[in-house]
C-alpha cells in the first residue's frame, strides 16, 4: 500500500480539452509539447462526442476521432458531454473544467492559443471571474447597442481592466500584462485566445488546483478554411473544406463521365498534413461517403419544429422569445438546416450561434442538461492505452465513478449523448450504406 500512495503521489497528469474534427499534425505536435513542458506521466484528453461546438456534426465519428488522438499522443480520452460540447465558449469550458475536476488526478491544463502567454489568462480570468455589476451592465449596454455576443464581452473586458490600477492588480502582485484597450480587444478577437480564457475562468470559478498553461499556435488559423499545401499545420476546418471540395469534384466528374480519382488519392494528400493513420482512417471515411455535414439531420430538425410552439421553444437552453419566432416563421420557407440558419440570422447572433441553437432543437437539449454537463458530468471514457495506473489513481480519487460501457451509465443522465450518438450513426449509415452499430455494441478503443 505505501509503494503504490508512494506512486500515485509522483504521478503527475496533464490534461487537454480537443475536438479533433480531424485530428492533424497540428494536434500531435502539440499534444508532444504538452508531454514534453509539463514532465507529465500521462496525458489526458476531454474531447467532444459526434457533435461539435460550432453547432455541426463531427467529420467522423466519436471513436474514429479516440483512435486518432491515441495514436497521435494521449494516453486516455474522456467524453465531453453534448450538452457542453455543443454549447457557447463559456458552457463548453465549464463542463470540460467540470470533467477534469471530476477525474480527480489532473495537475495542468494545456491549451493553444494565438497569445502563447499565459499570464495574459491569468489576469483576465481574475478579473473577469467576478463578473461585477459593473461589468455585466456594461456587456448588456453592448448587447442593447446590437453588437454579437463575442463582441460585446470584449468591450466589456476591456472597460473592466481600465479600471484596474496599474499595479497589484493581482493576487500576485503582478502589474497589467495588456498595454491598453485595443490590446486587450485584440486579445478576444481571436478564438483561441476566447476559448482558453474561457478555461481559466471556468476553473477559477470552480476554485480549482488545476493549473492553466498556454502553448502559441502553430499554422493555419482557427477558422481558416484553405491553405498552402507546404502548410504543415493547416487548420481542421482547412481539412474539412478540402474533403468537401473533393467530393463534389467526384460527384460532379461521375456525372459527367470523368475519372473522378480515388481513395488513394485522397489519403496521399492527407498524409501531408495527417499522421499516417489518421488520414487513412478519414480517408476511408470520405471514400465510404460517411462524412455527416449538418444538412443531412434536416428531415429530422424539420420534424422537431413542426411539433414545437412559440411557447415550448423557450425550454431549449439559451433560447429566446424573438429567436424561437424567427425560427418558427422561417422554416416553413426552407428546406434544409443550411437555408433555415440564414434566413434567421440577425446582427447581433453570431452564424455559430445559430447553428448550436438549432442543433439543441434536434437532440432536446434542455437548460438541466446544460446544468447537468456543467456541474456534475458523468465520467465515460471512450479510449485509452498503456495506463492502468492512471484508472487505478481515478478510481481512488474521481469524485464520479468513471464508465467505459454505455450500459453501465445512468440511462437518464446518459440520455441526450445516447440519443446524439444514435442519430449521428443513422445518419452516417444512410449515406454510407454500411453497418449499423448501436452505441451498446461500441467497445472502449484501445
Amino acid at each position: 500500500m505505501e509503494i503504490m500512495q508512494e506512486t500515485k503521489k509522483a504521478m503527475k497528469v496533464a490534461a487537454v480539452i480537443a475536438e479533433w474534427n480531424p485530428f492533424h499534425n497540428g494536434h500531435a505536435y502539440f499534444l508532444q509539447e504538452v508531454r514534453r513542458r509539463s514532465g507529465a506521466d500521462y496525458v489526458i484528453a476531454v474531447m467532444s462526442g459526434d457533435f461539435v461546438q460550432r453547432g455541426i456534426p463531427a467529420i467522423t465519428d466519436k471513436y474514429t476521432r479516440t483512435g486518432m488522438g491515441l495514436d497521435g499522443g494521449a494516453d486516455l480520452v474522456i467524453e465531453l458531454p453534448a450538452a457542453a460540447a455543443t454549447g457557447s465558449a463559456g458552457e463548453f469550458a465549464a463542463g470540460a473544467a467540470a470533467v477534469l475536476e471530476a477525474a480527480g488526478v489532473v495537475d495542468e491544463l494545456w491549451f493553444g492559443s494565438e497569445s502563447g502567454q499565459t499570464g495574459q489568462f491569468l489576469q483576465l480570468a481574475e478579473v473577469l471571474a467576478e463578473e461585477s455589476p459593473a461589468f455585466l451592465k456594461c456587456l448588456q449596454a453592448a448587447l442593447g447597442a446590437g453588437l454579437s455576443y463575442p463582441a460585446a464581452y470584449a468591450a466589456a473586458a476591456a472597460e473592466e481592466m481600465d479600471r484596474l490600477p496599474d499595479t497589484g492588480t493581482v493576487s500576485d502582485g503582478g502589474t497589467k500584462v495588456f498595454a491598453d484597450r485595443r490590446e486587450i480587444e485584440t486579445f478576444l478577437a481571436q478564438p483561441n485566445n476566447t476559448l482558453g480564457l474561457s478555461y481559466c475562468i471556468a476553473l477559477r470559478k470552480r476554485g480549482s488546483r488545476i493549473r492553466p498553461h498556454t502553448i502559441l499556435r502553430e499554422g493555419a488559423g482557427y477558422h481558416a478554411q484553405s491553405f498552402q499545401e507546404q502548410e504543415m499545420f493547416p487548420s481542421a476546418e482547412g481539412i474539412r473544406q478540402m474533403l468537401r471540395e473533393k467530393q463534389n469534384y467526384r460527384k460532379q466528374s461521375e456525372h459527367g463521365g470523368q475519372e473522378a480519382g480515388n481513395a488513394g488519392d485522397t489519403e496521399q494528400f492527407l498524409r501531408q498534413y495527417m499522421p499516417e493513420g489518421a488520414a487513412a482512417a478519414l480517408a476511408a471515411a470520405a471514400e465510404a461517403g460517411s462524412l455527416p455535414e449538418a444538412d443531412d439531420f434536416s428531415e429530422m430538425l424539420f420534424y422537431r419544429l413542426l411539433q414545437e410552439t412559440p411557447e415550448s421553444m423557450l425550454r431549449y437552453h439559451g433560447m429566446s422569445e424573438s429567436l424561437a419566432n424567427r425560427i418558427l416563421s422561417q422554416m416553413t420557407a426552407c428546406t434544409t438546416v443550411t437555408e433555415l440558419a440564414e434566413a434567421v440570422k440577425a446582427k447581433h447572433l453570431t452564424r455559430s450561434g445559430i447553428d448550436r441553437m438549432l442543433l439543441r432543437v434536434l437532440l432536446g437539449i434542455d437548460r438541466d442538461a446544460v446544468r447537468q454537463a456543467c456541474e456534475r458530468p458523468l465520467l465515460r471514457i471512450l479510449g485509452f492505452r498503456n495506463c492502468e495506473n492512471l484508472l487505478h489513481a481515478m478510481h481512488e480519487n474521481a469524485t464520479v465513478p468513471y464508465e467505459m460501457r454505455v450500459s453501465a451509465l445512468p440511462a437518464e443522465q446518459y440520455a441526450v449523448d445516447l440519443f446524439a450518438s444514435q442519430l449521428y450513426e443513422w445518419v452516417r449509415v444512410r449515406k454510407s450504406g454500411g453497418s449499423y452499430r448501436s452505441e451498446f455494441q461500441r467497445m472502449v478503443v484501445k
